[in-house]
């Protein structure tokens, strides 16, 4: 109890810096493996980094992306929330050159149908209801770009008199 997961090593693969939903992921899709290893870590301990890839390919990212999102699942994970950031891309998803890891979610259009200011649970429902239509179009934008302002509108007491 208390501890966290470091890696996931299946079948000579090793996994870093996962979040709960990708760890439960990976034992599914690998539940008949006989080589399976996790590495537990105390909570202090700092979890181990991935190693640095032999060639790193800095590619020019632009400020804002339309990806064209296929019918079946996408296989892209996301965290966080204002923005919510693709976190990753799996290597085998048709959007793996497409959609660029760490930009931020900013639209989702269905058919006409624009959504904004979602939340991860939102994005997730959205995209697992609508896996069958062919025309859904993600909007992303670097984390950056978001605005840190907060834009409330205030509406009168109508308890109160005036």
């Amino acid at each position: 109890v208390g501890m966290k997961v470091d890696i996931l090593t299946i079948d000579c693969t090793t996994y870093y810096e996962m979040d709960t939903i990708e760890l439960d992921l990976y034992l599914r899709e690998h539940f008949q493996s006989n080589r399976r290893k996790i590495r537990f870590l105390a909570p202090h301990n700092k979890l181990t980094p991935p190693p640095i890839p032999r060639q790193v390919v800095i590619k020019q990212i632009p400020n804002s992306l339309d990806v064209t999102l296929p019918t079946g699942r996408i296989g892209v994970w996301f965290i966080g929330e204002s923005p919510i950031v693709v976190k990753a891309v799996r290597e085998d998803s048709i959007l793996s050159n497409a959609l660029p890891e760490g930009m931020g979610v900013n639209t989702l259009t269905i058919g006409s149908n624009v959504y904004k200011e979602l939340d991860l649970d939102k994005l997730a429902f959205l995209l697992k209801t609508t896996s069958n239509q062919a025309d859904r179009v993600l909007n992303v934008i670097k984390p950056e770009l978001y605005s840190d302002d907060l834009e409330v509108t205030l509406l009168k007491d109508l308890n109160k008199n005036s």
